[in-house]
């Protein structure tokens, strides 16, 4: 799972950035190495062939990639549900501790806001073992908890709610730990993808070729988009979005719209600068026909 680990470390606006380059940089190589023969110069059964080769090429790539992204986004749900879980068990302790001892409500409001601090370092840890401030943090809860002078039936109730917080502790990092996807899954993604825009690019031109490198440019550009789900759900800045949306109602959280606007940014900017590469490439190639070479306009 080395290419899952590594995709979980980069950031949000990275994701994007791996998804969308790989085909953007094919595009203008295939343009840049590859000449295709007019539409003249090929035979039917070539076309066939080329297009059966396309077609088989997108149904295998946008089958694993669609199983991936939904493997990978099961997998995030059950991170929120056990974040949702986790943080209910905490409140109901601490609202419970409140009830029974009013002196302590504003001891069990402090403790409630340092565990909602904590279990987010677990999201960067990446260790079943978690992460050594939210061990201290459970280990002063429970030394709190247990040197309260609660009545016998609240203390009976307490000592229930800390047998299941310590419970769905445990699954909240089991899921934190999903194995992801298999990296050969990662690999026939990619090469995959690569093939398509590869295969796309190779295509015999037409009588009027006008359009067809904006056409290649798009063709690139959405198969890196449709990827950048995959990169993103993978990430942890994804994991760090979801259970801040959990814990934050606790504790001041500032919502991490940089990642997702710089990502838009560098998206745009990605499309703009290989659009413009595209293009001076055709207008080069075409400048550099031979006077009176019959040329498709690109």
């Amino acid at each position: 799972m080395f290419l899952g680990y590594f995709a979980y470390e980069m950031p949000l606006w990275l994701c994007i950035v791996v998804a969308l380059l790989p085909p953007m940089v094919v595009a203008v190589g295939m343009r840049l190495l590859v000449n295709p023969k007019s539409h003249g110069n090929e035979d039917k059964a070539s076309d066939d062939r080329h297009g059966r080769v396309i077609a088989i090429l997108s149904t295998a790539f946008v089958f694993i990639l669609t199983f991936s992204t939904t493997n990978v986004w099961n997998q995030d749900e059950k991170v929120y549900e056990s974040a949702n879980q986790l943080t209910q068990s905490t409140l109901s302790i601490a609202q419970t501790v409140s009830y029974a001892l009013p002196d302590e409500a504003e001891a069990a409001e402090a403790q409630l806001q340092a565990m909602m601090t904590a279990f987010p370092y677990d999201v960067t840890e990446v260790s079943i073992k978690a992460s050594p401030e939210t061990i201290r943090q459970m280990r002063d809860f429970h030394s709190w908890v247990e040197s309260l002078p609660l009545p016998k039936s609240e203390r009976d109730t307490v000592d229930g709610l800390l047998v299941e917080l310590d419970q769905q502790w445990r699954t909240w990092l089991t899921s934190l730990n999903a194995a992801g996807i298999p990296d050969v899954m990662w690999l026939l993604i990619s090469i995959l993808g690569l093939m398509l825009v590869a295969a796309v690019a190779m295509l015999p031109r037409g009588s009027d070729g006008r359009h067809e490198t904006t056409l290649l440019f798009w063709f690139a550009l959405i198969i890196g988009v449709m990827q950048i789900p995959l990169w993103v759900l993978n990430s942890m800045g994804f994991a760090e979005t979801l259970v801040e949306s959990v814990f934050g109602q606790f504790v001041n959280v500032s919502p991490p719209v940089d990642r997702f606007a710089l990502g838009l940014l560098l998206t745009i900017g990605l499309a703009a600068v290989f659009f413009l590469v595209l293009k001076l490439l055709a207008h080069a190639r075409k400048q550099a026909k031979p006077v009176g070479a019959q040329a498709p306009a690109e």
